[in-house]
């Protein structure tokens, strides 16, 4: 009887533990979730809405909305514009995105590359951005190979390089990221407006 018992216990408590682990889960995804629906209001510049929305996502601890809430601060967009506040909630949302890419979170590099290459959060370390950045690219994350796209186009850590922007920019585009093909779009753009070629430094 008491082997039936032990036995029974064991299967109820992990059974909990099964449980506590899906609604864990299923949690997360709903603040996902929630998190697409403000950037949604966000990019169609209902910013109140999507702040009541991002706003307690970032309080409770959600680190993209963190950094959203960051990037608000610094534009002035549906708050006042106050770097302080800014700077504040990047380094909120640093923490956990580093503790991400450190686990080998591919979308986390992107964007602990990002942070460090802007001095979101933290000092700015072009080296250290770079590195991050490479490590999505193993992974091959769009965003990583996206953000390198930029690195070159501006030059940031790599000689500036408008062809290797387009190169990086156009391996995140054939992987379905928005960002790299407006990159890719603007860029080719500008260069048939200017003769459809590149000369001198930076090409």
């Amino acid at each position: 009887m008491k082997k039936r018992h032990l036995v029974i216990v064991f299967l109820m408590f992990y059974g909990s533990l099964a449980l506590a682990a899906e609604t864990i889960m299923a949690t997360a995804t709903q603040r996902d979730a929630v998190f697409e629906r403000g950037i949604a209001l966000f990019e169609g510049s209902q910013f109140e809405q999507a702040l009541d929305l991002i706003r307690p996502l970032a309080e409770s601890g959600h680190a993209n909305a963190q950094y959203q809430m960051g990037l608000m601060y610094t534009w002035g967009v549906g708050v006042p514009q106050d770097e302080t506040l800014a700077q504040g909630w990047y380094t909120k949302a640093f923490e956990r995105i580093r503790v991400n890419a450190e686990r080998g979170d591919g979308e986390a590099m992107a964007d602990l590359g990002l942070m460090l290459d802007e001095g979101q959060g933290v000092g700015r370390d072009v080296d250290a951005a770079l590195s991050w950045l490479k490590k999505g690219i193993e992974v091959d994350n769009p965003s990583a190979i996206a953000y390198m796209g930029d690195m070159y186009l501006y030059g940031h850590g790599v000689p500036q390089s408008i062809s290797e922007a387009l190169n990086w920019y156009r391996q995140s585009a054939d992987l379905g990221n928005d960002y790299a093909l407006t990159m890719l779009r603007r860029l080719e753009e500008t260069m048939a407006v200017s003769g459809g070629g590149c000369s001198g430094a930076g090409c």
